[in-house]
Protein backbone atom coordinates (compact mmCIF):
# COMPACT_ATOMS: atom_id res chain seq x y z
CA UNK A 1 0.00 0.00 0.00
CA UNK A 2 2.55 2.42 0.98
CA UNK A 3 4.27 2.02 -2.62
CA UNK A 4 0.87 2.65 -4.02
CA UNK A 5 0.70 5.64 -2.57
CA UNK A 6 4.22 6.82 -3.31
CA UNK A 7 3.29 6.25 -7.08
CA UNK A 8 0.04 8.51 -6.49
CA UNK A 9 2.10 10.98 -5.41
CA UNK A 10 5.15 10.81 -7.94
CA UNK A 11 2.61 11.32 -10.70
CA UNK A 12 0.49 13.65 -9.65
CA UNK A 13 -0.61 16.16 -12.53
CA UNK A 14 1.13 19.78 -11.94
CA UNK A 15 -1.74 22.18 -10.48
CA UNK A 16 -3.77 24.43 -13.55
CA UNK A 17 -3.14 27.95 -12.17
CA UNK A 18 -5.46 29.99 -14.73
CA UNK A 19 -5.21 31.30 -18.20
CA UNK A 20 -4.36 34.38 -19.54
CA UNK A 21 -6.64 35.40 -22.52
CA UNK A 22 -5.27 36.96 -25.99
CA UNK A 23 -9.03 37.48 -27.72
CA UNK A 24 -8.83 40.48 -28.75
CA UNK A 25 -4.76 41.64 -29.28
CA UNK A 26 -4.00 42.16 -32.81
CA UNK A 27 -5.96 42.04 -35.84
CA UNK A 28 -9.71 42.72 -34.99
CA UNK A 29 -10.70 40.61 -37.88
CA UNK A 30 -9.35 37.29 -36.38
CA UNK A 31 -8.67 35.44 -32.86
CA UNK A 32 -6.13 35.21 -29.98
CA UNK A 33 -4.97 31.62 -31.00
CA UNK A 34 -1.33 31.49 -30.23
CA UNK A 35 2.29 29.70 -31.45
CA UNK A 36 5.42 30.51 -30.30
CA UNK A 37 6.76 31.71 -26.67
CA UNK A 38 9.80 33.53 -25.73
CA UNK A 39 11.11 34.04 -22.03
CA UNK A 40 13.46 37.69 -22.03
CA UNK A 41 15.26 37.24 -19.00
CA UNK A 42 17.03 41.05 -18.58
CA UNK A 43 13.38 42.56 -18.96
CA UNK A 44 12.18 39.18 -16.98
CA UNK A 45 8.49 39.27 -19.75
CA UNK A 46 7.18 36.70 -22.11
CA UNK A 47 6.96 37.40 -25.68
CA UNK A 48 3.68 35.10 -27.07
CA UNK A 49 3.20 35.18 -31.07
CA UNK A 50 -0.54 35.88 -31.33
CA UNK A 51 -0.78 34.16 -34.92
CA UNK A 52 -4.99 33.68 -35.52
CA UNK A 53 -5.88 31.20 -37.79
CA UNK A 54 -3.93 28.74 -40.30
CA UNK A 55 -3.18 30.18 -43.42
CA UNK A 56 -5.86 29.27 -46.17
CA UNK A 57 -8.01 28.40 -43.29
CA UNK A 58 -8.96 31.98 -41.45
CA UNK A 59 -7.71 34.90 -40.87
CA UNK A 60 -4.13 35.66 -39.44
CA UNK A 61 -3.30 37.54 -36.45
CA UNK A 62 -0.42 40.11 -36.66
CA UNK A 63 0.17 40.27 -32.86
CA UNK A 64 3.18 39.67 -30.32
CA UNK A 65 1.62 39.68 -26.73
CA UNK A 66 4.05 41.37 -23.97
CA UNK A 67 3.36 39.53 -20.79
CA UNK A 68 4.14 40.01 -17.13
CA UNK A 69 4.73 36.08 -15.53
CA UNK A 70 4.69 37.08 -12.45
CA UNK A 71 1.45 38.44 -12.76
CA UNK A 72 0.22 36.57 -15.62
CA UNK A 73 -0.99 39.30 -17.54
CA UNK A 74 -0.52 40.94 -20.77
CA UNK A 75 1.18 43.94 -20.68
CA UNK A 76 1.54 45.50 -24.09
CA UNK A 77 1.29 44.02 -27.61
CA UNK A 78 3.74 44.43 -31.00
CA UNK A 79 2.86 44.74 -34.46
CA UNK A 80 4.17 41.90 -36.44
CA UNK A 81 3.55 40.18 -39.98
CA UNK A 82 0.90 37.84 -40.69
CA UNK A 83 0.97 34.80 -38.63
CA UNK A 84 4.00 35.65 -36.76
CA UNK A 85 5.51 31.63 -35.36
CA UNK A 86 8.68 32.05 -33.30
CA UNK A 87 10.54 34.44 -31.29
CA UNK A 88 14.02 35.28 -30.64
CA UNK A 89 16.68 37.95 -28.67
CA UNK A 90 19.78 39.19 -29.90
CA UNK A 91 22.25 40.45 -26.70
CA UNK A 92 25.48 43.09 -27.31
CA UNK A 93 28.28 40.55 -27.52
CA UNK A 94 30.42 42.83 -25.31
CA UNK A 95 27.70 43.87 -22.48
CA UNK A 96 25.09 41.25 -22.74
CA UNK A 97 22.57 43.86 -22.55
CA UNK A 98 19.40 43.08 -25.06
CA UNK A 99 19.71 44.79 -28.43
CA UNK A 100 16.48 43.46 -30.42
CA UNK A 101 13.98 40.82 -30.31
CA UNK A 102 12.52 39.13 -33.78
CA UNK A 103 9.60 36.78 -34.92
CA UNK A 104 8.95 34.89 -37.92
CA UNK A 105 6.00 35.94 -39.86
CA UNK A 106 5.45 32.83 -41.53
CA UNK A 107 1.76 33.79 -43.97
CA UNK A 108 3.99 37.28 -45.04
CA UNK A 109 7.55 35.51 -45.73
CA UNK A 110 9.03 38.43 -43.12
CA UNK A 111 11.01 38.90 -40.29
CA UNK A 112 9.77 41.47 -37.80
CA UNK A 113 12.51 43.21 -35.58
CA UNK A 114 12.12 45.41 -32.72
CA UNK A 115 14.21 47.00 -30.29
CA UNK A 116 14.92 46.97 -26.72
CA UNK A 117 11.53 49.22 -25.74
CA UNK A 118 9.76 47.67 -28.27
CA UNK A 119 9.88 49.55 -31.01
CA UNK A 120 9.10 48.02 -34.70
CA UNK A 121 12.54 48.89 -36.13
CA UNK A 122 12.45 46.60 -39.83
CA UNK A 123 10.84 44.43 -41.29
CA UNK A 124 13.08 41.85 -43.28
CA UNK A 125 11.00 40.22 -46.03
CA UNK A 126 12.68 36.92 -47.64
CA UNK A 127 13.38 35.57 -50.88
CA UNK A 128 10.54 33.60 -52.24
CA UNK A 129 12.71 31.29 -54.54
CA UNK A 130 10.03 28.56 -55.13
CA UNK A 131 7.11 31.17 -55.53
CA UNK A 132 4.41 29.68 -53.17
CA UNK A 133 3.95 33.60 -51.97
CA UNK A 134 6.35 33.10 -48.81
CA UNK A 135 9.14 30.72 -48.02
CA UNK A 136 7.25 30.40 -44.86
CA UNK A 137 9.82 31.72 -42.24
CA UNK A 138 9.63 29.19 -38.76
CA UNK A 139 12.54 28.95 -36.84
CA UNK A 140 14.84 31.59 -35.62
CA UNK A 141 18.09 32.27 -33.21
CA UNK A 142 20.85 34.89 -32.86
CA UNK A 143 24.52 34.68 -32.80
CA UNK A 144 26.82 37.91 -32.20
CA UNK A 145 26.40 38.90 -35.53
CA UNK A 146 23.12 37.53 -36.93
CA UNK A 147 19.86 36.31 -37.13
CA UNK A 148 19.80 32.61 -38.79
CA UNK A 149 15.90 31.55 -39.81
CA UNK A 150 14.96 28.41 -41.09
CA UNK A 151 12.15 27.99 -43.95
CA UNK A 152 9.39 25.55 -44.54
CA UNK A 153 8.58 25.94 -48.23
CA UNK A 154 10.99 23.21 -48.72
CA UNK A 155 14.03 24.88 -50.25
CA UNK A 156 16.41 24.29 -47.80
CA UNK A 157 17.04 27.72 -46.71
CA UNK A 158 18.34 28.78 -43.79
CA UNK A 159 18.50 33.10 -44.40
CA UNK A 160 20.54 35.03 -42.34
CA UNK A 161 20.14 39.24 -41.60
CA UNK A 162 23.03 41.38 -40.11
CA UNK A 163 22.13 42.27 -36.69
CA UNK A 164 24.81 45.60 -37.90
CA UNK A 165 22.53 46.64 -41.24
CA UNK A 166 19.01 44.64 -40.11
CA UNK A 167 19.45 43.35 -43.61
CA UNK A 168 19.10 40.17 -45.63
CA UNK A 169 22.89 38.81 -45.85
CA UNK A 170 23.21 36.00 -48.43
CA UNK A 171 26.81 35.40 -48.10
CA UNK A 172 26.18 34.26 -44.59
CA UNK A 173 22.90 32.33 -45.40
CA UNK A 174 22.80 28.68 -46.08
CA UNK A 175 21.31 25.82 -47.45
CA UNK A 176 20.29 22.37 -46.04
CA UNK A 177 19.62 21.03 -49.31
CA UNK A 178 15.92 20.97 -51.36
CA UNK A 179 12.92 19.11 -50.30
CA UNK A 180 14.29 20.00 -46.44
CA UNK A 181 11.94 21.86 -43.79
CA UNK A 182 13.95 23.72 -40.52
CA UNK A 183 12.37 23.31 -37.27
CA UNK A 184 12.79 25.39 -34.23
CA UNK A 185 16.68 26.00 -34.54
CA UNK A 186 19.19 26.44 -31.29
CA UNK A 187 22.28 27.43 -32.02
CA UNK A 188 25.70 27.19 -30.05
CA UNK A 189 29.06 28.25 -30.69
CA UNK A 190 28.67 29.22 -33.87
CA UNK A 191 27.10 25.94 -34.85
CA UNK A 192 23.03 25.29 -35.46
CA UNK A 193 21.04 22.28 -34.39
CA UNK A 194 17.93 22.02 -36.48
CA UNK A 195 15.34 19.50 -35.82
CA UNK A 196 14.54 18.84 -39.76
CA UNK A 197 11.75 17.14 -41.94
CA UNK A 198 13.19 16.22 -45.25
CA UNK A 199 11.11 14.98 -48.14
CA UNK A 200 12.03 11.48 -49.83
CA UNK A 201 13.06 11.94 -53.76
CA UNK A 202 9.80 11.83 -55.94
CA UNK A 203 8.11 13.48 -52.50
CA UNK A 204 7.27 9.75 -52.09
CA UNK A 205 7.78 10.31 -48.05
CA UNK A 206 9.38 11.95 -45.54
CA UNK A 207 12.20 11.86 -42.80
CA UNK A 208 12.47 13.38 -39.29
CA UNK A 209 15.64 13.90 -37.54
CA UNK A 210 18.39 16.16 -36.86
CA UNK A 211 21.04 18.32 -39.08
CA UNK A 212 23.91 20.04 -37.41
CA UNK A 213 24.92 22.82 -39.08
CA UNK A 214 28.33 25.14 -38.96
CA UNK A 215 27.49 28.76 -39.95
CA UNK A 216 30.84 29.94 -40.55
CA UNK A 217 30.62 27.42 -43.78
CA UNK A 218 31.46 24.50 -42.36
CA UNK A 219 29.70 21.00 -43.22
CA UNK A 220 26.42 20.08 -42.27
CA UNK A 221 25.56 16.66 -41.09
CA UNK A 222 22.01 14.95 -40.58
CA UNK A 223 20.44 11.93 -39.12
CA UNK A 224 16.97 10.77 -39.03
CA UNK A 225 15.37 8.65 -36.73
CA UNK A 226 11.55 7.97 -38.33
CA UNK A 227 10.92 7.39 -42.22
CA UNK A 228 7.62 6.94 -44.08
CA UNK A 229 7.65 5.89 -47.53
CA UNK A 230 4.32 7.21 -47.97
CA UNK A 231 2.20 10.25 -46.58
CA UNK A 232 0.47 8.01 -44.27
CA UNK A 233 2.47 9.75 -41.71
CA UNK A 234 5.15 12.98 -42.09
CA UNK A 235 7.63 12.19 -39.80
CA UNK A 236 9.43 15.71 -39.11
CA UNK A 237 11.75 17.12 -36.84
CA UNK A 238 10.04 20.34 -34.63
CA UNK A 239 11.95 21.45 -31.86
CA UNK A 240 14.94 21.04 -29.23
CA UNK A 241 15.45 21.11 -25.50
CA UNK A 242 18.98 21.69 -24.50
CA UNK A 243 20.58 19.46 -21.78
CA UNK A 244 22.68 20.74 -19.42
CA UNK A 245 26.59 19.68 -19.77
CA UNK A 246 25.64 19.39 -23.55
CA UNK A 247 23.72 17.77 -25.97
CA UNK A 248 19.50 18.14 -26.37
CA UNK A 249 16.21 16.28 -26.64
CA UNK A 250 14.69 16.53 -29.91
CA UNK A 251 10.53 16.28 -30.28
CA UNK A 252 8.55 16.18 -33.58
CA UNK A 253 5.30 14.59 -35.34
CA UNK A 254 5.83 11.10 -36.28
CA UNK A 255 9.00 10.20 -34.88
CA UNK A 256 7.93 6.75 -33.15
CA UNK A 257 6.33 8.72 -30.37
CA UNK A 258 9.68 9.38 -28.51
CA UNK A 259 12.23 12.04 -27.84
CA UNK A 260 15.44 11.09 -28.82
CA UNK A 261 18.54 12.21 -27.23
CA UNK A 262 21.78 13.59 -28.65
CA UNK A 263 25.30 13.83 -27.30
CA UNK A 264 26.99 17.08 -27.01
CA UNK A 265 28.54 16.96 -30.38
CA UNK A 266 25.03 16.33 -32.03
CA UNK A 267 25.22 12.44 -32.60
CA UNK A 268 22.08 10.25 -31.19
CA UNK A 269 22.76 8.81 -28.19
CA UNK A 270 19.28 7.20 -26.83
CA UNK A 271 15.76 7.62 -26.94
CA UNK A 272 12.50 8.33 -23.96
CA UNK A 273 9.71 6.72 -24.65
CA UNK A 274 6.43 8.94 -24.86
CA UNK A 275 3.54 6.07 -25.26
CA UNK A 276 3.52 7.02 -29.72
CA UNK A 277 2.49 10.66 -28.45
CA UNK A 278 3.87 13.64 -30.86
CA UNK A 279 6.14 16.24 -29.46
CA UNK A 280 5.15 19.62 -31.03
CA UNK A 281 6.26 21.88 -28.67
CA UNK A 282 9.25 21.19 -25.70
CA UNK A 283 10.78 23.06 -22.78
CA UNK A 284 13.24 22.11 -20.03
CA UNK A 285 14.07 23.99 -16.92
CA UNK A 286 17.81 23.40 -15.93
CA UNK A 287 17.04 24.65 -11.93
CA UNK A 288 14.23 21.80 -12.16
CA UNK A 289 15.09 19.24 -14.14
CA UNK A 290 11.89 19.05 -14.86
CA UNK A 291 10.40 18.88 -18.70
CA UNK A 292 7.70 19.27 -20.78
CA UNK A 293 6.05 17.98 -24.33
CA UNK A 294 3.13 20.04 -26.20
CA UNK A 295 1.54 17.41 -28.55
CA UNK A 296 -0.30 19.73 -30.42
CA UNK A 297 -3.09 17.31 -31.86
CA UNK A 298 -3.57 15.13 -29.54
CA UNK A 299 -4.68 18.00 -26.71
CA UNK A 300 -2.27 16.49 -24.57
CA UNK A 301 0.24 18.02 -22.04
CA UNK A 302 3.05 16.11 -20.90
CA UNK A 303 5.70 17.16 -17.62
CA UNK A 304 8.78 15.03 -17.71
CA UNK A 305 11.46 14.38 -15.06
CA UNK A 306 14.79 15.16 -17.65
CA UNK A 307 16.90 13.84 -14.94
CA UNK A 308 14.87 10.29 -14.76
CA UNK A 309 14.23 10.18 -18.44
CA UNK A 310 10.46 9.44 -17.32
CA UNK A 311 6.95 10.95 -17.67
CA UNK A 312 5.66 12.13 -14.45
CA UNK A 313 2.38 13.03 -15.45
CA UNK A 314 -0.46 13.66 -18.71
CA UNK A 315 -3.23 16.50 -18.43
CA UNK A 316 -5.70 16.65 -21.21
CA UNK A 317 -5.68 20.66 -22.11
CA UNK A 318 -9.14 20.19 -23.53
CA UNK A 319 -10.40 18.67 -19.78
CA UNK A 320 -9.24 22.32 -18.32
CA UNK A 321 -11.25 25.12 -17.96
CA UNK A 322 -13.74 25.47 -20.67
CA UNK A 323 -10.96 23.18 -23.15
CA UNK A 324 -8.20 24.21 -24.30
CA UNK A 325 -6.62 22.66 -27.51
CA UNK A 326 -3.65 22.19 -29.77
CA UNK A 327 -1.17 22.63 -27.04
CA UNK A 328 1.71 24.17 -28.95
CA UNK A 329 4.59 25.36 -27.30
CA UNK A 330 5.67 25.25 -23.67
CA UNK A 331 8.45 27.34 -21.24
CA UNK A 332 9.24 27.31 -17.58
CA UNK A 333 9.48 30.69 -15.72
CA UNK A 334 9.42 31.75 -12.18
CA UNK A 335 8.29 28.13 -10.94
CA UNK A 336 5.81 28.27 -13.58
CA UNK A 337 4.79 26.84 -17.00
CA UNK A 338 2.89 28.33 -19.43
CA UNK A 339 1.70 26.73 -22.30
CA UNK A 340 0.28 28.35 -25.48
CA UNK A 341 -2.37 26.68 -27.74
CA UNK A 342 -3.03 26.59 -31.48
CA UNK A 343 -6.49 25.89 -30.78
CA UNK A 344 -7.38 28.42 -28.34
CA UNK A 345 -7.42 31.96 -27.34
CA UNK A 346 -5.39 31.75 -24.32
CA UNK A 347 -1.65 31.18 -22.61
CA UNK A 348 -2.26 28.32 -19.95
CA UNK A 349 -0.39 28.73 -16.95
CA UNK A 350 0.30 25.96 -14.18
CA UNK A 351 2.28 25.91 -11.28
CA UNK A 352 3.21 23.32 -7.59
CA UNK A 353 5.03 21.60 -10.38
CA UNK A 354 6.45 18.11 -9.27
CA UNK A 355 10.33 18.04 -7.82
CA UNK A 356 11.74 15.40 -10.16
CA UNK A 357 13.35 12.30 -8.78
CA UNK A 358 17.50 11.25 -8.69
CA UNK A 359 19.31 10.22 -12.26
CA UNK A 360 19.24 6.38 -12.85
CA UNK A 361 22.43 4.97 -11.65
CA UNK A 362 23.58 3.86 -14.79
CA UNK A 363 26.99 2.85 -15.58
CA UNK A 364 29.50 3.62 -18.30
CA UNK A 365 30.43 0.80 -20.86
CA UNK A 366 28.28 0.30 -23.39
CA UNK A 367 30.45 1.40 -26.59
CA UNK A 368 28.80 1.51 -30.13
CA UNK A 369 30.40 2.11 -33.42
CA UNK A 370 27.93 3.89 -35.00
CA UNK A 371 24.34 4.90 -33.98
CA UNK A 372 23.14 6.07 -37.37
CA UNK A 373 24.87 3.40 -39.37
CA UNK A 374 24.27 3.63 -43.76
CA UNK A 375 22.61 -0.10 -44.87
CA UNK A 376 25.86 -1.90 -45.21
CA UNK A 377 27.30 -0.94 -42.56
CA UNK A 378 29.45 -3.75 -40.00
CA UNK A 379 28.27 -2.25 -36.74
CA UNK A 380 29.27 -3.19 -33.06
CA UNK A 381 28.72 -2.64 -29.89
CA UNK A 382 30.85 -3.92 -26.79
CA UNK A 383 29.64 -3.74 -22.97
CA UNK A 384 33.03 -2.73 -20.97
CA UNK A 385 33.47 -4.26 -17.39
CA UNK A 386 35.90 -4.81 -14.77
CA UNK A 387 38.28 -7.99 -15.18
CA UNK A 388 36.19 -10.86 -14.15
CA UNK A 389 33.19 -9.33 -13.75
CA UNK A 390 30.63 -10.91 -15.73
CA UNK A 391 28.13 -8.89 -18.37
CA UNK A 392 25.75 -9.34 -20.84
CA UNK A 393 24.80 -7.22 -23.94
CA UNK A 394 21.25 -6.86 -24.54
CA UNK A 395 18.71 -5.69 -27.46
CA UNK A 396 15.39 -4.62 -28.16
CA UNK A 397 13.07 -2.80 -30.78
CA UNK A 398 11.09 -1.19 -27.71
CA UNK A 399 12.83 1.97 -25.36
CA UNK A 400 10.10 1.15 -22.12
CA UNK A 401 10.81 0.99 -18.86
CA UNK A 402 10.84 -2.49 -17.40
CA UNK A 403 12.13 -4.90 -14.77
CA UNK A 404 13.85 -7.56 -16.12
CA UNK A 405 15.09 -10.37 -13.97
CA UNK A 406 15.29 -7.24 -10.91
CA UNK A 407 17.12 -5.06 -13.14
CA UNK A 408 15.71 -1.37 -14.07
CA UNK A 409 16.01 -1.57 -18.13
CA UNK A 410 14.54 0.45 -20.81
CA UNK A 411 14.66 -2.70 -23.58
CA UNK A 412 10.76 -3.41 -22.56
CA UNK A 413 9.76 -6.69 -20.79
CA UNK A 414 11.39 -9.22 -23.52
CA UNK A 415 15.27 -8.62 -24.31
CA UNK A 416 17.03 -10.30 -26.23
CA UNK A 417 20.69 -11.52 -25.26
CA UNK A 418 23.04 -10.29 -27.89
CA UNK A 419 26.98 -11.65 -26.29
CA UNK A 420 27.95 -12.50 -22.51
CA UNK A 421 31.28 -12.87 -21.54
CA UNK A 422 33.73 -12.10 -18.24
CA UNK A 423 35.55 -8.51 -18.73
CA UNK A 424 33.97 -7.83 -22.07
CA UNK A 425 31.28 -8.74 -24.45
CA UNK A 426 30.93 -7.67 -27.85
CA UNK A 427 28.74 -8.14 -30.96
CA UNK A 428 28.80 -7.08 -34.88
CA UNK A 429 26.66 -7.36 -37.60
CA UNK A 430 26.41 -5.82 -41.03
CA UNK A 431 23.22 -3.29 -41.03
CA UNK A 432 20.72 -4.57 -43.68
CA UNK A 433 21.07 -2.62 -47.03
CA UNK A 434 17.54 -2.89 -48.01
CA UNK A 435 15.52 0.13 -48.69
CA UNK A 436 12.71 -0.69 -46.39
CA UNK A 437 14.97 -1.17 -42.79
CA UNK A 438 15.91 2.66 -42.98
CA UNK A 439 14.24 4.48 -40.68
CA UNK A 440 14.32 0.86 -38.76
CA UNK A 441 15.23 1.21 -34.55
CA UNK A 442 17.04 -0.94 -32.52
CA UNK A 443 17.94 -0.29 -28.45
CA UNK A 444 21.11 -1.71 -26.87
CA UNK A 445 21.85 -2.36 -22.89
CA UNK A 446 24.43 -3.76 -21.06
CA UNK A 447 24.39 -5.56 -17.72
CA UNK A 448 27.22 -6.40 -15.21
CA UNK A 449 27.37 -8.33 -12.24
CA UNK A 450 29.20 -6.04 -9.70
CA UNK A 451 29.44 -6.88 -5.89
CA UNK A 452 26.70 -9.38 -6.42
CA UNK A 453 24.23 -6.99 -7.87
CA UNK A 454 23.09 -6.66 -11.57
CA UNK A 455 23.57 -3.30 -12.80
CA UNK A 456 22.82 -1.78 -16.06
CA UNK A 457 24.68 0.21 -18.47
CA UNK A 458 23.17 3.96 -19.98
CA UNK A 459 20.98 2.41 -22.84
CA UNK A 460 21.99 3.68 -26.86
CA UNK A 461 19.81 4.02 -29.58
CA UNK A 462 20.33 2.66 -33.05
CA UNK A 463 18.63 3.66 -36.23
CA UNK A 464 19.54 2.83 -39.81
CA UNK A 465 19.95 5.74 -42.01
Amino acid sequence: MLTCLFLAAALAPQQFRTEIPLAGLGDPASNGKSFGLAHEPSQDLLYVAVCGDLPFVGTPNRAIAVIDPHADAVIGEIPVGAFPEEIAFAYDPLTGALIYGACTNSSDGSVTIWDAARQVVATVTLPDPLFFGSCYPFGIAATNTHWFITTLDGSGDVHAIDLATLALDPAASRSLGPGVLGGRLQIENGVAWIPHARSLPGFAGSEGGLTRLELNGGAATSWFVARDDSFTLYPTGQDLAWIPGGGAWLGGLDLGGKLWRSDAVARLDRALELGGRASHGLAADDSSGLGAVCTLWSDELLLLDLSAEEILSVTSTAGLGAGHHQPNDALFAHGKLFVTCQGSESLLVFDQLPAPGPAPAWLPGLVISEATPAGGTVLSATVLALPGELCWLLGAASCETATVHGVALRLGAAPTRHASGFGACSRSLTVPAAAAAAGRAWFLQGVVLRGGALLPTAPKAVVIQ
